[in-house]
C-alpha cells in the first residue's frame, strides 16, 4: 500500500495532465470512427479509454503507454460502420475478436511476424486513414447535414461538395477559428497540447449558444451551431454499456457474412493495433532509456481490447501523441497510465453534462488537426528523394484506402512490396574475388566479372545465407556465362539454408563448368546441413576423390602459389 501511494504521488500530475487531453481525444476519435450519426460514439470513446487504459496499466509493460481510441483504427472502424448496416452494434465485437486474435499472436511469439509490414505499405495506410478523418469531418467543419449516407468515403465526399450552397457560415468561423487556436498552440506554445484548452474554450461557447437560444436571444436570421448534445440529444453517461451479444450472436449464426466482415476487420484491427502499440513503446523507449518486454505489451493490448469489448467500448490502441505527452509530463511508472483511467473517469462522470456543451465544429478542428498531423509531408519528400518505389507505393495504398478499403490497401500494399522484394532478392547477385595472372586482381559483381572475364582467371565464388528458389535461378544463369576462368573456388562458409532447387541448381551448377574443363574446389562446408546437402551430390564425391576440399579458401590460394594476403 505505501508503494502504490508514493507511485501515486509521483505520477498525478501527469495523470491528471494527459486525462485532459485523453477526453476531447476520445470523444472526438470515437466520432471520426462510428460516424457522426451514432446515437452514443462520444461515451463509447470515453468507455473505451476507461477500461482499455485501466486493463492496460495494470497487465502491459511499458511505463508510459497510453490506451485508448486511435486515429490510426479510426478509418478502418469507420469503413466497417458504413459497409456493415447498423455496423456500430457488431463494434464491440470487433474489440473481442481483435483482442483474441492478439492474445493469440503474444503467446504462439508472432508479434515480429506482424510487424514485417513495411513501412511503405503503413506510411500509405496512416495518410489514407488522415484523408478519411478529414473528409468525414467536412459536414462538421461546414455544418452541413448530409441529405444522403453513402457506403463509401469518396462518395460522402462528393455529396458534400453537392450540398456546399449550404454551408452554415457560423459554423464555418468557428471551426476555423478553433483549427487556427491549434495550428498556433502548436507553433508558439508546442509543450501544451492545443485540444485541452481549445476544449475548455469550445465547452465556454456551447454553453453561451445554449444559453442564447434557450432565452431566445439567438437571431432568427442567424444558422444554428450544433453541440454534442444537439447531435445525440439521447446521449448520456454510463460507465458499461453492454452490447445485446444474444442478438448479436443470432445474427453472426444466421448470416455468415456479417461474421465474416468482423473477423476480416478485426484482423486488421489487430495487426494496426500490434504495430502502433509497439511503434508508441518504442518512442517511450528512446525517450526515458527505459526498456519494455514486447509480448507482454501485446499481451496487455489484448487484454485492454478484450476488456473494452465486454462493456460495449471500441477496439483500442496506445497512442503516440498521448504516450509522448506522458513522458513529457514527468510519468515514471505504469501508474500514470492507471491514474488517467481514473482521472478520465472522474472528470467525465462529473463533468459530462458539460463536455456535451462542445460544438461539433470544434470536434471538427481537432479531428482536422489530428488528420494533417498524420500525414507527414516531409517523410514523404524523404521518401521520393531515397525510394521512388516507396514512394509511389505509400501512394498507390494510401488511394486505395480512401477510395475502397483499408484493408485491400494494406493487403495490396504488402503484397507489391514484396514482389518488389523478391525481385530484388532473386537478381542473385554475388561477389567474386578475381586472381588474374597469379596476382590479385579485383572483387566484384559476378554480372559485371562476365563482361571482363579472361582465360586462365581464378575465381573464389562465395555462396551467402539462403539458397533457394527466389535466387539460385538467377547464379546459375550467370554462372552458365563463365568462359575464361580455369579454376573456381565455391566457398559454402556463410550458407545456413539449402531448399530442394538449390540442390538441383548445384547439380547444374558444378556439371556446367565441369564440362568446360574449370577446375572446382568446395572449401568452408562447416555447416552439417550443408554438408550433408553436398553429399548428395555426385560430383561431391569425385570432387572429394581428387583432394580439392578444404576448410578455407586460403588453403587452395597456398595450393595453387598465390598469396591469400592478396585478396
Amino acid at each position: 500500500m505505501n508503494q502504490f501511494i508514493a507511485l501515486a504521488k509521483a505520477n498525478w500530475k501527469s495523470g491528471l495532465a494527459v486525462s485532459l487531453i485523453n477526453i476531447p481525444l476520445s470523444i472526438s476519435l470515437a466520432v471520426a470512427s462510428l460516424g457522426a450519426d451514432s446515437a452514443n460514439a462520444p461515451l463509447l470513446g470515453l468507455i473505451t479509454a476507461i477500461w482499455a487504459g485501466l486493463t492496460a496499466a495494470i497487465f502491459a509493460s511499458n511505463k508510459h503507454n497510453i490506451y485508448g481510441p486511435a486515429g490510426a483504427l479510426s478509418g478502418i472502424l469507420l469503413a466497417f460502420a458504413l459497409q456493415k448496416e447498423g455496423g456500430v452494434v457488431y463494434i464491440p465485437m470487433v474489440a473481442l475478436v481483435a483482442g483474441l486474435m492478439i492474445l493469440a499472436v503474444s503467446f504462439l511469439k508472432l508479434t515480429k511476424y506482424i510487424t514485417l509490414i513495411p513501412s511503405a505499405a503503413l506510411h500509405g495506410f496512416l495518410m489514407g486513414v488522415g484523408i478519411t478523418i478529414a473528409a468525414s469531418q467536412l459536414n462538421s467543419a461546414l455544418g452541413i447535414t448530409a441529405t444522403v449516407q453513402h457506403d463509401a468515403i469518396y462518395l460522402n465526399l462528393l455529396q458534400t461538395f453537392m450540398q456546399i450552397g449550404e454551408t452554415n457560415w457560423v459554423a464555418f468561423t468557428l471551426f476555423l477559428l478553433g483549427f487556427s487556436f491549434l495550428l498556433a498552440m502548436k507553433r508558439w506554445v508546442p509543450k501544451i497540447p492545443g485540444a485541452i484548452p481549445l476544449t475548455f474554450i469550445g465547452i465556454a461557447v456551447g454553453a453561451l449558444f445554449t444559453y442564447l437560444r434557450g432565452q431566445g436571444l439567438w437571431p432568427d436570421n442567424l444558422p444554428q451551431v450544433q453541440t454534442i448534445a444537439d447531435k445525440f440529444p439521447s446521449l448520456a453517461f454510463s460507465l458499461i454499456e453492454i452490447p445485446n451479444f444474444l442478438a448479436i450472436e443470432q445474427d453472426l449464426f444466421s448470416h455468415l457474412e456479417t461474421t465474416k466482415l468482423i473477423i476480416r476487420y478485426a484482423a486488421v484491427v489487430a495487426i494496426i493495433a500490434v504495430l502502433e502499440t509497439i511503434i508508441s513503446a518504442k518512442i517511450a523507449e528512446k525517450m526515458t532509456k527505459d526498456g519494455f518486454d514486447k509480448d507482454r505489451e501485446v499481451r496487455g493490448l489484448g487484454l485492454a481490447n478484450i476488456a473494452s469489448g465486454l462493456v460495449g467500448g471500441m477496439p483500442a490502441t496506445a497512442v503516440l501523441v498521448r504516450t509522448a505527452f506522458n513522458v513529457k509530463s514527468g510519468a515514471t511508472h505504469r501508474m500514470s497510465a492507471f491514474l488517467v483511467a481514473v482521472f478520465t473517469l472522474l472528470i467525465t462522470w462529473l463533468l459530462f453534462d458539460l463536455f456535451k456543451l462542445l460544438p461539433m465544429p470544434i470536434i471538427a478542428a481537432i479531428l482536422m488537426s489530428i488528420a494533417i498531423g498524420m500525414i507527414d509531408v516531409n517523410l514523404y519528400k524523404n521518401l521520393h528523394s531515397l525510394d521512388k518505389v516507396s514512394f509511389y507505393l505509400t501512394l498507390f495504398v494510401a488511394f486505395i484506402t480512401v477510395a475502397d478499403d483499408p484493408i485491400i490497401g494494406i493487403v495490396l500494399g504488402t503484397a507489391i512490396a514484396l514482389i518488389v522484394f523478391l525481385g530484388k532478392v532473386s537478381q542473385g547477385n554475388v561477389d567474386v574475388t578475381v586472381f588474374r595472372e597469379k596476382a590479385f586482381f579485383d572483387k566484384l559483381r559476378l554480372s559485371k566479372y562476365i563482361k571482363d572475364q579472361a582465360p586462365g582467371d581464378i575465381l573464389i565464388y562465395r555462396f551467402a545465407g539462403t539458397l533457394n528458389y527466389i535466387n539460385i535461378e538467377s547464379q546459375l544463369e550467370q554462372v552458365k556465362k563463365l568462359q575464361g576462368p580455369k579454376t573456381v573456388i565455391f566457398s559454402f562458409g556463410q550458407v545456413n539454408m539449402v531448399d530442394i532447387d538449390g540442390i538441383e541448381a548445384f547439380d547444374e551448377i558444378f556439371n556446367s563448368l565441369k564440362k568446360k574443363d574449370i577446375d572446382i574446389y568446395f572449401t568452408g562446408i562447416s555447416n552439417p546441413f550443408v554438408c550433408d546437402v553436398l553429399r548428395k551430390l555426385p560430383i561431391f564425391a569425385e570432387i572429394e576423390q581428387a583432394g580439392k576440399i578444404f576448410k578455407s579458401s586460403a588453403f587452395v590460394l597456398e595450393k595453387l602459389e598465390l598469396s591469400a594476403s592478396k585478396r
